[in-house]
């Protein structure tokens, strides 16, 4: 698996008060599993990248119907702890009620881009762009999938400045 120099610096999110501090723990984790498996690239990767394609998809046209079946039924959320619905979730509809719905309260005009996906093994990284309160800012999720369905996904999303622009219809900074 060949990766840009710049891959790990993509994933840094930027604001106006400078580089967030919460990327270093994600570099080390990246450094980390594309280390294990920087030989391991096969042709299953584009199976694990079609499943997380597949499920970003669906979230960005709010089929949570065809969002649940990407989804295994005993599939773990973790979301930062910075946000009113920060900590871990079991099941697709857990995720959709504890997750979801608040997200769509914090911030009508929320979306996800996925801009990239980086997969090794059964591991995907997804780099994305979201949109909350007018503004963008950049982030990492990743995800684990087992037989064609996350197993686990987690977000690295820079918490302070989404939570800056929660509520405010981009009138913030």
């Amino acid at each position: 698996m060949k990766l840009k120099k710049s891959f790990v610096f993509a994933f840094i999110p930027i604001t106006k008060q400078g580089i967030n501090v919460m990327s270093k723990k994600l570099i080390l984790v990246m450094g980390i599993a594309f280390s294990l498996s920087a030989c391991q690239h096969s042709s299953n990767d584009t199976s694990i990248t079609e499943v997380a394609k597949a499920s970003y998809d669906a979230f960005a046209v709010g089929d949570m119907e065809a969002w649940a079946a990407t989804q295994a039924e005993d599939v773990r959320w973790r979301m930062p702890k910075g946000f009113p619905y920060g900590g871990d979730y079991v099941g697709p509809q857990a995720v959709m009620e504890g997750v979801f719905s608040p997200i769509g309260k914090l911030w009508p005009d929320f979306k996800v881009e996925a801009l990239h996906f980086h997969a090794a093994g059964n591991v995907v990284f997804i780099e994305t762009r979201m949109t909350a309160g007018g503004k963008t800012s950049a982030a990492v999720h990743k995800g684990v999938i087992v037989d064609g369905k996350f197993a686990e996904f987690q977000a690295f999303d820079d918490t302070g400045f989404m939570m800056r622009h929660a509520g405010n219809g981009g009138a913030g900074k």
